[in-house]
């Protein structure tokens, strides 16, 4: 009973057009009614519907950094924090206990945040995108794009342990359960060719079609 939307205000031409956060914000509405004011930028909600994290990031080139807003509200004591890191994903970030997937701002080096501190988590890879599951055992990313090639893995918090998922020249648009033992990902084969969706364990294990 706890839902969420982003609405965007368009822009037709000119200067004024470029990418500027504060067009992005978004309502929130807990059991059908509307729940204070729409917070800014992108939100998304915990599994649970406890939390949510919201961002409203300007461009690096245009402002400085302090004017971005990165909020967690607990809807459960009305409490609201800032954390020190950026989203790392726009979905599939925070989890049920209050911790939130992030980046550094500074190092881009990625940050598991809970209200105790922050913990860094080593890559085998430059990550790009990088959501977590609810349990917050597993760590899924897609990489920057190198030699015209993504990659997607799979991080274990628990041992390090850091797993080559899929390779793809347009990306994945993955998803975890909340559970953490499967992933799925948009695969593409090649040119003109119809979009497959896989299912695969995050240890690199049972690989599958979704039909």
């Amino acid at each position: 009973n706890v839902f969420s939307y982003t609405e965007y205000q368009g822009c037709i031409g000119g200067s004024f057009c470029i990418p500027h956060p504060t067009m992005g914000h978004s309502p929130l509405s807990v059991g059908g009614k509307a729940y204070g004011t729409p917070f800014a930028g992108e939100a998304q909600i915990s599994r649970n519907g406890r939390y949510v994290y919201n961002a409203l990031l300007f461009p690096v080139s245009s402002f400085p950094a302090g004017n971005n807003t990165v909020e967690l509200h607990d809807l459960q004591t009305g409490m609201t924090v800032r954390p020190p890191v950026q989203p790392a994903s726009s979905r599939q970030a925070v989890t049920s206990d209050g911790r939130v997937l992030g980046f550094d701002p500074q190092t881009r080096a990625l940050i598991l945040w809970g209200p105790q501190g922050g913990q860094s988590l080593t890559t085998s890879e430059q990550p790009a995108i990088a959501i977590i599951n609810d349990a917050g055992t597993w760590v899924v990313y897609q990489t920057v794009q190198t030699l015209a090639t993504y990659h997607l893995r799979a991080l274990q918090l628990s041992s390090g342990r850091d797993v080559l998922l899929a390779s793809s020249a347009t990306g994945f648009d993955a998803s975890i359960s909340n559970d953490g033992n499967l992933v799925t990902y948009l695969a593409v084969p090649g040119i003109a060719q119809v979009t497959q969706v896989f299912t695969i364990h995050p240890d690199g294990t049972g690989k599958a079609p979704l039909t």
